[in-house]
């Protein structure tokens, strides 16, 4: 576990690629990273179904060859993890590779149970798994009980932690309450122990996704395109390269 849940909100970001690393690198307060199997989407501009494994291997390699001191979680794509054995190759296969620990998404307790047995931290995504659901759906209401069932479970088969998707904040507040592990949400309100935020989403870096619980701190897109812009004026203008450019 990265800090002792209650101390402070536990802060994570998803990212995969060396340059937003260096952004959070040395921000003490950013407790771990997550390659997630969003990269699908911010990458290949597709879905998180189509992540693979070589993939997500590919950006820790990428990550680590910036952070070393901070736990990377590795989001273990579909069809990587739902039969146990499986689970266990390829987690063992992250671990190799410098990661820390692992993501499982979705209801797996026979694959918690392995990854446990084999000593191989992992967070359990639940709420919206959008790896088996074609649309975004928030829990609310009655389907809070069976949500909590859920992560109790979890917390006793050993995750180290329980993330939370697009859960209903009354709802997500007292999954958190209950559990001892930290509860980490998305979308999930602010009642949970931390967040795990798609670092690409709050940049400005993944432009027409634009969900609630994304607040743009800033556009770096549109930062970039002027920057670019100037320099292109400067080279048709002569402006670029100039003596203190030049040898």
């Amino acid at each position: 576990m990265p800090i002792a849940s209650g101390k402070r909100p536990l802060i994570g970001f998803s990212l995969y690629d060396p340059f937003t690393a260096e952004m959070v690198r040395d921000i003490d307060e950013v407790d771990f990273i997550v390659i997630g199997d969003s990269l699908g989407m911010v990458f290949k501009r597709g879905s998180v179904r189509d992540t693979r494994l070589g993939d997500s291997l590919y950006h820790l390699r990428a990550v680590l060859s910036v952070i070393r001191d901070k736990p990377i979680y590795v989001d273990l794509p579909i069809g990587t993890y739902e039969e146990p054995g499986r689970a266990v190759e390829n987690s063992r296969r992250v671990v190799e590779e410098g990661g820390y620990g692992v993501v499982v998404e979705g209801y797996w307790p026979r694959t918690w149970d392995a990854l446990a047995r084999a000593g191989i931290p992992y967070i359990v995504h639940l709420g919206y798994t959008p790896k088996y659901m074609d649309r975004p759906r928030v829990v609310r209401g009655d389907e809070g009980a069976k949500l909590l069932e859920m992560a109790r479970e979890a917390e006793y088969r050993g995750a180290e932690m329980v993330k939370l998707e697009l859960v209903e904040t009354g709802i997500a507040g007292r999954i958190a309450e209950e559990l001892e592990i930290p509860v980490i949400g998305v979308g999930a309100g602010p009642n949970v122990d931390g967040h795990i935020l798609v670092i690409y989403d709050f940049l400005g870096l993944y432009p027409g996704f634009t969900p609630k619980f994304v607040k743009r701190y800033v556009d770096l897109i549109e930062i970039g395109r002027k920057g670019v812009e100037s320099l292109v004026r400067d080279i048709l203008t002569g402006r670029y390269p100039g003596p203190e450019e030049s040898y």
